[in-house]
């Protein structure tokens, strides 16, 4: 029999900590909630919009919670806040409560997990603070960006253990006997949440963690696909750097000497130990613990006291499969200690970069992946980095200073002052910044290379804490905090974000941080402004340059811009699309992913709600094709673009000696109305083909060729690590006309998460000037918003605002200076006392540098009731559904209110209307201008009535009862613009 290619890889990527068991709250009502929530206007993170924030600001405003008791636990107000803000921050299912603490600001930190029906989402958390006053400070949440999948499993916990198993044991090389497999949990799986390179988009997963019996420092977290059982994510949970209790393992290679920790050689209040490396460990975790305790006012590991314990020359059981040195040359948490190879404990920053990772396991959980991983190693390095300046143990000298590991055997291995001398990045946009994937086999390196990214983490701490001098860094001036200032606020940030957060929610957290220690008066304006200046010059905000997720964006040559003139999202099956299949495969494989393929959802769309999925089904070697059943016209600066993401079968490099990919996918096109086809990569531009699917194999494992019926062309393959944009130049196909056709060839193989396609643009470069709308909220609101948008947002590049405001009645100033704002602001909310008149300019600019014409709106608060001129008989009445709480009532024909000066082109007269109810005439002057009727079949509050007055340049107006009737109500009056 011809040997068959065994799979070496997969999605393997990332996995994450053990879900605790948790009560669930209320659901959260979504839709009940909407029209209290206040838009964020922070931005959302790195582009996948799973970070959402409610500003100190917008927190402000919004106010202590309906239906709290006064006096009621920060949890409780904490609840109540993110279910009012339900739509703000992105929430729907329910909320299950994790912990709650306390900063150095004196506030609350209260934090939720997101659950479907108690499935909880695997890094879905909700963070809110509130202050000492039961008052909400802001909040910080990452939850589900699609809808959530089916429940219900199409494989077996059994089987899913089966499959952990047999894929850490392939992946790292052990035999699968020594391994076992916690019980596994169901949860949901969002790739988008901890921006994991995964083409699967949200499914249903098994969580569980294998462990190995031989080799200790195995702690591996994996995720089976719950439908189709395939690896969705696996990666190692042992951070590695490199009350109290000490173990001694002596080198020696033992299972279950000393390690777990069970016979301690030395306790907190023993006499000191004989043995060097018991002494360090004992006196560096101290050091440590006072650190966290003195600066940042917390007890231990948890928070709350928990015994440090620790093993020292650590060395684990080698196998023949997998040697391991002895001494063991590195030192790691394992979620329950600290574990140290020879020599390692006598580095303070590395015991308190070991011990950090435990804070860090008890407070936010940061997932040990790519930029979640990278923040977690960063801010092990930080704290380690801190306790290291101020503990007075070791080396701290000049030269020692910012670099990590100095104090032992082997010397520094980081340096936070200049992380590129050891090749680690000072910033996102570096080139040393690592996508994190082996571009040999496509597979996880070190969880997205979690300890390279880091430099970017300790670069930002140390430019907050020593400044950069009389010098700069990339432009930026900064002065220095100190470790006492820079500690709090970083901590403060760290217990701000959820387990998916990434450097771009740091950097909201931060700001975050930093505003309520300016509350508690611990630090000042300037010192917050120094923090958003090195989150500036380190790039936090940014995508990483070397992120090969990110789209790339669409360019038209210097005064052209992008004119899409057709597009497919695949939001419903169509028959503008055909499928077909060769003879080798069984079943179809091309779906809109509004079909439910395999009763589960494949969305991974980045237009709308839906996309196109091309499975790679397991042993049909076959051709599976989608063509456009009618052509479009072209012309000839037109192009394609399309964003798809993918995870075709491969076999891997340590099998083989080089990586087989057995399975692609290929995009075709047509001039002649499908009669013949060509390939399409000629006229790739951007993000093309990757690879080449082989076609034979002979080497040390053996010979077989490939069945894939289109071996040994050029296609997409291996794992795309996210979404691709790639552009087509139609204009050189010659053709004035266009038909698409997408292909996957597949082999005889264990099959994989296959091709997801979303988001077709056909286009072409021309001259363009945007056209823009603008609008306005109601005016019987505080805090006036406006929103705008142009035609074809996708050429916008800024918008230019200007603004004007007037007290009630009076004439409008000059516009006030412009300010330019990303063309992914789309509104601009203000806040306005009653009565005054707001008025928002907008003019878009696009990527050539054209403007639009400007457009203006004005919108206005109401006078209230109150401040109008009363003569006659009037009584105030209060009413919760009055504008600003009351009504000027009246049953006396003749009484009037008043209003003088007045400069607009209308009024708004805002009554209470009554079965009954009398008239009002409305005066400019001694001129009437129209009758306002208040009478109504049932109780109306708050009606509207617009009233054509023409232009009104310092008229006085007055609202005179006619027809008292069982009398009028008058809410406010507003002056139009």
């Amino acid at each position: 029999m011809t040997r068959r290619p065994t799979r070496t890889t997969s999605a393997v990527v990332a996995a994450v900590g053990a879900a605790l068991a948790l009560a669930a709250l209320p659901a959260v009502a979504t839709s009940a909630a909407s029209a209290a929530v206040v838009t964020p206007m922070a931005a959302r993170d790195t582009g996948d919009g799973t970070n959402h924030i409610v500003s100190a600001d917008e927190a402000r405003r919004v106010g202590r919670p309906a239906g709290v008791a006064a006096g009621a636990p920060a949890a409780a107000v904490a609840r109540a806040f993110a279910t009012q803000q339900a739509g703000a921050l992105g929430l729907r299912g329910e909320l299950a409560a994790r912990r709650t603490a306390r900063t150095a600001a004196g506030t609350s930190v209260v934090s939720f997990d997101q659950e479907f029906s108690g499935v909880p989402v695997i890094g879905g958390q909700v963070v809110v603070e509130v202050g000492a006053d039961g008052t909400p400070r802001g909040a910080l949440s990452e939850t589900l960006t699609t809808a959530a999948p089916s429940l219900a499993p199409g494989i077996t916990a059994a089987a899913a253990s089966k499959a952990a198993i047999a894929a850490v044991a392939r992946d790292l090389g052990v035999p699968a006997w020594t391994l076992t497999a916690s019980a596994p949990e169901l949860s949901i799986f969002d790739p988008a949440l901890l921006d994991a390179p995964s083409a699967g988009g949200t499914r249903l997963v098994w969580q569980t963690e294998v462990r190995s019996s031989k080799r200790l420092d195995i702690r591996q977290y994996v995720l089976v696909d719950a439908r189709k059982g395939v690896i969705a994510l696996s990666f190692s949970q042992i951070h590695h750097a490199l009350d109290q209790d000490i173990c001694d393992q002596g080198n020696v290679r033992s299972t279950g000497l000393n390690y777990p920790c069970a016979d301690p050689v030395w306790q907190q209040d023993d006499p000191t130990s004989g043995d060097a490396e018991v002494r360090a460990a004992a006196l560096n975790t101290q050091k440590t613990y006072e650190f966290y305790s003195t600066y940042l006012g917390r007890d231990s590991i948890d928070g709350a006291g928990m015994t440090l314990v620790s093993t020292v020359r650590y060395c684990p059981e080698t196998t023949p499969e997998n040697p391991t040195p002895c001494p063991y040359p590195n030192a790691f948490w394992d979620g329950s200690q600290m574990v140290y190879g020879a020599g390692f404990a006598k580095a303070d920053d590395v015991v308190a970069h070991e011990l950090t990772h435990g804070v860090t396991e008890r407070t936010s959980r940061l997932f040990y992946f790519f930029q979640s991983g990278a923040l977690n190693e960063s801010l092990s390095d930080i704290f380690g980095e801190f306790v290291d300046q101020t503990d007075g143990v070791g080396n701290d000298s000049y030269d020692a200073r910012w670099k990590l590991g100095e104090d032992l055997d082997i010397g520094s291995i980081r340096d936070m002052k200049y992380p590129p001398r050891y090749g680690q990045p000072d910033w996102t946009g570096s080139a040393l910044y690592s996508n994190g994937i082996d571009p040999g086999t496509g597979s996880l390196v070190d969880g997205g290379d979690v300890h390279a990214n880091s430099g970017v983490g300790n670069k930002f701490a140390y430019l907050v804490t020593d400044g950069t001098g009389s010098g700069s860094f990339r432009g930026y001036s900064i002065r220095r905090l100190g470790i006492a200032k820079a500690a709090k606020i970083i901590y403060g940030a760290a217990q701000l974000l959820t387990t998916a957060s990434d450097y771009s929610a740091f950097a909201a957290a931060l700001k975050q941080s930093c505003a309520s220690l300016k509350a508690a008066s611990t630090v000042t304006t300037d010192d917050c402004n120094q923090v958003t200046k090195a989150i500036n010059a380190t790039g936090l905000t940014l995508s990483p340059a070397n992120a090969k997720e990110r789209a790339t964006p669409l360019a038209c040559a210097a005064g052209y811009s992008n004119i899409v003139t057709w597009k497919e999202s695949f939001e419903t099956k169509t028959s503008a699309w055909s499928r077909t299949k060769s003879s080798g495969l069984s079943e179809q494989s091309w779906y809109w992913t509004t079909e439910k393929p395999y009763g589960q959802d494949f969305t991974y769309a980045t237009d709308g709600d839906a996309n196109l999925w091309g499975d790679d089904p397991a042993r049909s070697p076959g051709v599976a094709s989608i063509t456009m059943t009618s052509s479009i016209p072209i012309a000839k600066s037109s192009y394609l673009t399309f964003d798809h993401a993918f995870s075709f079968f491969r076999a891997g490099g340590s099998v083989y000696g080089k990586t087989l990919y057995a399975s692609g996918g290929r995009v075709l096109y047509s001039t002649d109305d499908g009669r013949t086809w060509k390939d399409a990569a000629p006229l790739m531009t951007a993000n093309g083909y990757n690879g080449t699917l082989y076609k034979s194999y002979s080497g040390f494992a053996g010979s077989f060729a490939s069945e894939n019926p289109l071996k040994g062309r050029n296609a997409f393959v291996g794992a795309s690590q996210g979404h691709w944009r790639t552009k087509v130049n139609l204009g050189a196909s010659g053709g004035s006309k266009i038909r698409l056709r997408f292909q996957i060839g597949t082999d005889y193989e264990p099959g994989d998460y296959g091709w997801f396609i979303d988001n077709l643009r056909v286009g072409h470069c021309d001259k363009y000037t945007p056209r823009l709308t603008v609008s306005t909220t109601a005016s019987t609101v505080y805090s006036p918003r406006f929103t705008w948008s142009a035609t074809d947002d996708g050429v916008i590049d800024r918008y230019i605002l200007r603004s004007r405001t007037a007290a009630a009645g009076a004439a409008l100033p000059a516009w006030g200076p412009a300010s330019t704002v990303s063309a992914a602001t789309r509104s601009r909310t203000f806040a306005a006392a009653p009565g005054t008149v707001t008025c928002l300019q907008v003019t878009a600019v696009d990527k050539a540098g054209r403007s639009s014409a400007a457009v203006a709106r004005c919108t206005s608060n109401p006078v209230d009731d109150r401040s109008l001129t009363r003569s006659g008989t009037w009584a105030d009445t209060a009413s919760s559904a009055a504008y600003l709480g009351t009504l000027s009532t009246s049953t006396s024909a003749g009484a009037s209110l008043g209003l003088n000066a007045v400069n607009g082109n209308g009024l708004a007269l805002i009554v209470a209307a009554k079965p009954g109810g009398g008239t009002i005439g409305v005066y400019v002057g001694t001129k009437k201008v129209a009758t306002v009727s208040t009478s109504a079949t049932t109780a109306v509050s708050k009606r509207t009535v617009y009233v054509a007055t023409g232009k009104l340049t310092g008229a006085n107006i007055r609202l005179k009862v006619e027809s008292p009737g069982t009398g009028v109500a008058v809410d406010g009056l507003s002056v139009t613009w």
